[in-house]
């Protein structure tokens, strides 16, 4: 995620024509947050959409406020995707038994497959991601009576309810605007006045509002790509509200790209300069869940802090060094910095002393690569020199910039038009 296109040329390098994907008021693209994204719907999901839909809102100084207008959107918003639900099942009666057989499939391979404290979704993945010869087989065991018994059961109900959403393509999922509207019909209610606020609210955000269809609409933005580039530097600066929603919409979309992939396909979220990124809205408990739960779908999360100090009184630090087994340590002068990583990741002095006195970098850059190895540490001195190409296509520089720019016109493959520059230059 960046500004300025700086890593439009390093992209390309990790997947061919790689495109960046611009968020900007009165664009074409469209992250639609009721999308489950191909995963059953999720106390986490509503809870995600209710926290950008108060994003949206705006926040109010009054807390209780604020706690009411979330239980208020949070029931508005489950109300809504029981409708399509119950829409989805009178249209589909077939495919609703098909679903109830599924529940009794899952059920069955989280009680016997499974250890004790996962979940649904952690069956449904498990099973999804499950051979399908043997997938074949546990459904075909499902007996008639199961599935009677399931269809009855009010707990099982409920779990199909969830997974229709699984099974629901983008342009059958809901809409903001349709989310608007509802607020706006119950504004005659018991809590009349609070659903007409937030209707008002949230109308500025609809297709026809100030920023088109960026939040309203059937979810265009692809992330089945090897890698997902973010630019953000359309935003203009008036729109504040805008950036905040931005940074909620990636991560939540690249929380759901991340679990939706297969368990033994490696994936690797990278969070450049955590210490800013915990400023947006919510950027705390987004952290934490990437670095508490995302582990367990074979995916390394990777934070830059460039101030130490900064991050440290931060609520997420326990989580974040806690959940790490790996540093790349580069120059520290303020050794207070250093203790305090020092406290979860024990440094020799002599290793403190070398991190405070790193040469700048000019032809190489020094760093200590520590890792957690069976409660060992491994630590080494090492130093990184960087390719001449590897420079050139990630310089961000203005001249580098425009210049590259030029040179790297053309159809040859990227690697070729770098190299090509590189020897000329």
């Amino acid at each position: 995620v960046e500004e300025g296109l700086s890593y439009g040329i390093y992209t390309q390098t990790v997947e061919e024509n790689a495109k960046p994907i611009i968020i900007q008021p009165n664009g074409t693209l469209t992250f639609n947050y009721l999308d489950t994204g191909g995963l059953p719907l999720t106390s986490l999901q509503i809870a995600n959409a209710t926290a950008l839909c108060q994003l949206m809102a705006g926040v109010c100084l009054d807390e209780d406020k604020n706690r009411l207008r979330g239980a208020h959107l949070s029931g508005a918003i489950r109300q809504l995707y029981r409708d399509y639900y119950d829409d989805w099942k009178r249209r589909h009666p077939e495919l609703h038994r098909e679903l109830v057989r599924t529940t009794t499939a899952l059920t069955k391979w989280l009680a016997e497959k499974l250890a004790p404290g996962a979940t649904m979704l952690d069956a449904f993945i498990d099973f999804r991601d499950s051979q399908t010869d043997e997938k074949q087989t546990w459904r075909a065991d499902i007996t008639e009576e199961e599935i009677e018994a399931t269809s009855r059961d009010q707990i099982a109900s409920e779990e199909t309810f969830r997974l229709a959403f699984a099974t629901m393509r983008p342009d059958q999922m809901p809409h903001h605007s349709q989310l608007q509207e509802m607020l706006g019909m119950d504004a005659h209610g018991a809590n009349g006045d609070d659903s007409r606020q937030l209707a008002q609210l949230l109308e500025p955000w609809c297709s026809h509002g100030n920023y088109g269809c960026l939040l309203d609409g059937v979810n265009n933005v692809d992330l089945r790509g090897r890698i997902a580039h973010f630019e953000l530097g359309y935003i203009p600066e008036s729109a504040q509200d805008l950036r905040a929603v931005a940074a909620f919409l990636i991560t939540n979309h690249v929380r759901n790209e991340v679990m939706t992939r297969r368990r033994d396909v490696r994936k690797r979220v990278i969070l450049e300069e955590l210490s800013a990124f915990l400023t947006i809205p919510d950027g705390d408990r987004i952290t934490r869940e990437f670095y508490e739960r995302m582990r367990k779908f074979n995916c390394w999360v990777f934070s830059v802090i460039q101030q130490f100090g900064r991050f440290y009184d931060s609520p997420v630090r326990t989580s974040v060094m806690g959940n790490s087994r790996m540093l790349f340590l580069l120059k520290q002068r303020d050794r207070q910095d250093l203790e305090r990583i020092s406290e979860a990741f024990p440094l020799p002095e002599v290793t403190q002393g070398a991190i405070s006195t790193f040469p700048e970098p000019r032809a190489y850059s020094s760093f200590v690569y520590y890792r957690e190895d069976d409660g060992k540490p491994v630590i080494a001195n090492a130093r990184n020199r960087a390719s001449k190409e590897m420079l050139y296509a990630t310089a961000s520089d203005g001249a580098t910039f425009e210049r590259r720019s030029k040179q790297m016109s053309g159809t040859a493959p990227v690697i070729e038009r770098i190299a090509s520059a590189v020897a000329n230059s």
